[in-house]
């Protein structure tokens, strides 16, 4: 026997099994956390996602209200759930909530969902002077439009609102 060989014949042979069930269970005793702040991160970066998603949601839709409204000529129908308004090229703009959808309405046409799992939907009337107008028997007196949103998905709330001036405003 040479000097040595008795060590190298060991090292060929490789790990015993205590040595790989100890390897075994420190790589699992440093991954675990690993994986759990893995999983964790995941989870809550869906949730920023949704809750994402869900402003967005709501911020598109108040920015397209605010702009066709703002455009308006004379107001058609005021009501606290449903606006009516035509625009300087005669195109009749109608918005109202149907089951948990925004629904836009172009004259005559199919309505179209601007937003989805709509929770609360007001409008309200203000003069031209900027006195809140709580009869809506006299449209002509309308000079502004304060509309109230809010959407809930998936656990999450977001409202807004939105002042806009009739700027075409017979």
């Amino acid at each position: 026997m040479t000097r040595g060989g008795g060590s190298r014949n060991r090292r060929r042979r490789g790990m015993t099994l205590p040595e790989l069930l100890a390897a075994g269970l420190l790589f699992a005793t440093l991954s675990a956390p690993l994986m759990i702040a893995s999983v964790e991160t995941l989870r809550e970066s869906a949730r920023v996602q949704a809750e994402m998603s869900l402003q967005w949601d709501l911020d598109q839709a108040l920015g397209r209200l605010a702009r066709v409204i703002r455009e308006a000529t004379v107001v058609q129908q005021a009501e606290a759930a449903a606006l009516e308004i035509s625009r300087p090229t005669g195109v009749r703009h109608r918005w109202f909530v149907q089951g948990q959808e925004l629904r836009e309405q172009l004259g005559v046409g199919e309505p179209f969902v601007l937003a989805r799992n709509v929770t609360a939907l007001r409008f309200s009337y203000f003069a031209a002077s900027g006195g809140q107008i709580l009869s809506t028997s006299n449209l002509e007196r309308i000079g502004a439009v304060r509309v109230d949103l809010t959407l809930s998905r998936a656990g999450f709330t977001r409202s807004g609102s939105v002042l806009v001036e009739l700027r075409n405003r017979s």
